[in-house]
């Protein structure tokens, strides 16, 4: 009997919960493979040829991919857009690792890196949004940013709870990389951490949680400064730099909303339930990147992106909302508190659920697989 085995046993845990305990390492190395696999397989009939993935906020990445192919004799823009075309595919990955820090469930992190993997409308034949934005919109350098963006927010996440000055230090290192890439993601990245810092506040220590939120926006703040120094004002009216003043802009006047109904639902509702916290982060990145997706057309004077920019970021935040609706659902059906009143289903309550989940992921697998999607 393994070690893992003894201390769920000496916790008590029987029959599923033993099993689900047991299973838990192996899990977290075999579905991140899993979705790495599909992802890969998803983007394979597109990896031969070289796109144009647009422009950085720094010359960093373009000087540095410029060094590299000079000793490796490979073109400069098939670094760059291998390098971009790597940040997609690792994007569900690090969405699973995202979720799973978040919730502690494998179930709505794996259906989330399914999900990111798919099209809005996962039946249709056409390429995801992500995707779209990479090849056909140019804007690879905001993928690759969520993708790193992603990780960050779990780096900010260990802080908040821990406060180690070593995991301040990755996440600032992680935020030079980001602000290296695209200042559009930095934006989004202090919606990610507002909504974090909310949820933990919620759950104790609300006034050491305040206090590590402030040191991490002045560690974010030294941050922008240091990589754009005096290349900083001819980014901001840069295109990359006025989208990111667009969301910053747009966010005012939706914080007059957002604020008093999130923050009053969020009392009553998650105050010291560190159980429902998944569930308020994923309404709240749901519900404020639809807001932005609806209204940069109307709001911003800029010109429209086809498919909008904040499409991504409504993909992955709906993934991640049907991810933890799932998981309701499932444990619902497992616990079989509302399958009273039906004895036959209430006696095959687990092979309901677990029959539910798994037709689920077959039918979200074979979405992936048989589906041929074209990016025109």
């Amino acid at each position: 009997m393994n070690l893992d085995r003894r201390v769920a046993q000496g916790q008590g845990l029987t029959g599923l919960n033993l099993a689900m305990h047991t299973l838990e390492y192996p899990l977290q190395l075999i579905l991140p493979l899993v979705i790495l696999a599909l992802s890969i397989f998803s983007v394979w009939p597109y990896l031969g040829d070289v796109w144009q993935v647009g422009s950085f906020s720094t010359r960093f990445w373009p000087i540095l991919s410029g060094w590299v192919g000079q000793i490796f004799q490979i073109p400069q823009d098939t670094i760059l857009n291998w390098f971009v075309i790597l940040g997609y595919i690792l994007g569900p990955v690090v969405f699973y690792e995202m979720v799973y820090a978040f919730s502690g469930r494998h179930l709505p992190a794996f259906l989330t890196g399914l999900l990111t993997i798919l099209p809005n409308t996962p039946f249709a034949n056409t390429a995801p949004e992500r995707l779209r934005l990479v090849l056909v919109e140019q804007d690879g350098a905001h993928i690759l940013g969520l993708t790193l963006l992603a990780w960050i927010a779990v780096v900010y996440l260990r802080y908040l709870r821990k406060g180690k000055m070593l995991t301040l230090g990755l996440f600032g290192l992680l935020v030079i990389f980001l602000a290296s890439i695209s200042i559009f993601t930095v934006t989004l990245l202090l919606v990610f951490m507002v909504f974090e810092c909310i949820s933990e506040i919620l759950v104790n220590e609300g006034r050491i949680k305040l206090k590590r939120f402030g040191l991490s926006l002045v560690v974010v703040a030294a941050v922008v400064v240091a990589v754009y120094n005096v290349f900083l004002w001819s980014i901001i009216v840069s295109n990359e730099g006025r989208e990111a003043w667009a969301v910053v802009w747009n966010l005012f006047p939706m914080s007059f909303f957002l604020l008093p109904v999130l923050g009053t639902f969020a009392f009553l509702i998650f105050d010291r339930r560190p159980n429902l916290q998944p569930v308020f982060i994923a309404l709240s990145l749901a519900i404020t990147f639809g807001l932005l997706h609806g209204m940069r057309s109307n709001v911003t004077s800029l010109s429209v992106v086809d498919p909008d920019r904040y499409i991504a970021e409504v993909s992955m935040a709906s993934a991640f909302v049907i991810g933890i609706v799932v998981t309701w659902i499932f444990d619902f059906l497992r616990g079989g508190k509302g399958l009273s009143r039906w004895p036959k289903l209430m006696a095959n309550r687990l092979r309901l659920a677990f029959g539910l989940v798994l037709s689920l992921l077959v039918i979200l697998v074979a979405l992936i697989i048989f589906i041929p999607r074209s990016i025109s």
